[in-house]
């Protein structure tokens, strides 16, 4: 039966290159496969979706008429979305099936509202379901599944990562059976072909086991299941990439969504010379203190890295190696900085993690230290840390007594809205939590990434005035942070016009 049809959703993210690679996976198995996007991402502005745009949902089912929707559950943000848009499809006779990261470590709470949920990496996965169901076979046995039957939750076994990525198909891209649902409008083509930027993975996995990050409750999962982390080949990354350049006219960018860009030498020289070669455009990754290095570093920045986006998360010790786990030192920082300087990296962005109750003003005092003596330019990306369920800083923060349990449910039920502003509250300057002295320190970290500002932030951090009314600093913050939201307008547009950075 391959007239058998799916429809997969993804929340907040129309490049979803989960959903897009399983709807490579069943069309390579014959299976039609449509993606319907609901809802745009938008850091300071997001927004459940509204009346008009749920009857859009329905208009495009009502079209496409899918045997099955699948919804891919990403974010904990987005529980309360993903269980009101699935009491609707219920209510209107639709199957309905989860998947994604949420769902894969939390499927009994998934079956609480679905009776069918896939885990993990599920290219192999769910291609065997939607096939047992278009030919009414029984589904019981296939790896990766959880259901509920008779009142009874079953979770299968998950089977062997995959070791060879290059045997995947390319996520789908363009044809015309993708939906795009955003500010009640209804756009009947895939948005990512007029994006000037393409999004892609080159390897799966992450090396690190930061208290903060699902990534460690998926590497237990995974225990003894193979290799966590997997690179692709090169000659794979630069044909997907060949092969999108052909449908995306306006392909200006690359963004690497790894959770750390590959650092094997070799594999990063052959990279850069055949992206050089065949691709030659700017292009962006996520890196780590650890693994960045001048050998690895200057053939990627030849090779068109225009930014990298490298996690540093607190300047305190303690904070970073006790709470976050994580095992760099204030040396290696330094030294990371210093080679993407010397290595003329054009932006380079130092995450960091405020606004939390492990965090005292003596934490704060070395974060403002080490941005201090950070090599320059740099900018900071500045955001509150979210108590993800089934984290380890979540069970620390329980165990230390700094969050009651009642607190920490309330914070995991809060309106998608809510935890969106207290996620990214840096664009205000304000975190939900802050009381004076955490501003007055929240902000004078956030002068250190504008070189005219230190001067001023090694005179005000010695005068108590400051301390006293922290207002005072953050209407100054306002305005400088208006000025580099111009400054990186001016980036945008030189890379829309062309530029290498």
């Amino acid at each position: 039966m391959r007239d058998f049809k799916t429809l997969l959703i993804a929340l907040y993210n129309y490049k979803g290159l989960g959903v897009r690679y399983l709807a490579a996976a069943l069309k390579r198995r014959g299976y039609p496969c449509t993606i319907l996007f609901l809802k745009g991402f938008q850091a300071r502005n997001m927004r459940k979706p509204s009346e008009a745009e749920y009857r859009l949902v329905e208009e495009v089912i009502a079209r496409e008429k899918p045997d099955l929707i699948g919804i891919s559950y990403m974010c904990t943000f987005h529980r309360e979305v993903i269980e009101e848009l699935t009491r609707r499809l219920l209510a209107q006779g639709h199957r309905v099936v989860w998947g994604g990261v949420c769902t894969t470590l939390f499927p009994e709470q998934a079956l609480e509202h679905v009776e069918l949920a896939v885990l993990g990496e599920a290219e192999e996965a769910f291609p065997e379901l939607v096939d047992a169901l278009a030919h009414g076979r029984d589904y019981t046995g296939i790896q990766n599944l959880a259901f509920r039957r008779d009142g009874r939750i079953v979770i299968n076994e998950l089977r062997p990562l995959r070791r060879d990525l290059d045997a995947l198909p390319f996520p789908d891209l363009g044809g015309n059976d993708k939906y795009y649902i955003n500010d009640d409008r209804l756009v009947c083509r895939d948005p990512e072909l007029d994006s000037m930027g393409y999004e892609i993975m080159a390897s799966r996995g992450c090396p690190f086991r930061c208290s903060y990050c699902s990534n460690q409750s998926l590497k237990k999962i995974y225990a003894g299941k193979g290799p966590y982390i997997r690179y692709r080949s090169v000659d794979s990354v630069i044909a997907e990439l060949l092969a999108a350049r052909q449908k995306m006219p306006r392909m200006k960018m690359v963004h690497f969504w790894d959770e750390i860009f590959p650092d094997r030498e070799e594999w990063v020289k052959e990279f850069a010379a055949k992206y050089k070669e065949h691709i030659n455009l700017p292009f962006e990754a996520w890196h780590h203190p650890l693994k960045v290095r001048e050998e690895v570093i200057r053939p990627l920045v030849d090779a068109g890295l225009s930014k990298v986006v490298v996690g540093i998360q607190s300047g305190s010790p303690y904070i970073r190696n006790r709470v976050f786990l994580r095992p760099e030192s204030q040396e290696a920082i330094i030294n990371c900085s210093r080679v993407l300087a010397e290595a003329g990296v054009p932006t380079v962005i130092y995450d960091l993690i405020l606004d939390h109750p492990f965090e005292t003003e003596e934490h704060l005092a070395e974060t403002l230290d080490l941005c201090l003596q950070l090599h320059r330019p740099f900018y900071l990306q500045l955001h509150g840390l979210s108590f993800l369920p089934g984290t380890e800083i979540e069970k620390m923060a329980l165990e230390q007594g700094l969050v009651s349990p009642e607190k920490m449910q309330a914070l995991h039920s809060r309106p998608l809205e809510e935890q969106y502003r207290s996620m990214y509250w840096w664009f205000s300057g304000a975190g939900a939590n802050q009381d004076k002295k955490m501003a007055y320190w929240n902000t004078m970290i956030y002068f250190t990434q504008v070189p005219w500002m230190v001067p001023f932030v090694r005179w005000a951090r010695h005068r108590p005035v400051f301390r006293r009314h922290p207002g005072i600093l953050q209407q100054l913050q306002r305005g400088v942070n208006m000025a580099l939201i111009g400054k990186k307008a001016v980036r945008k547009i030189r890379i829309a016009l062309g530029a290498r950075a």
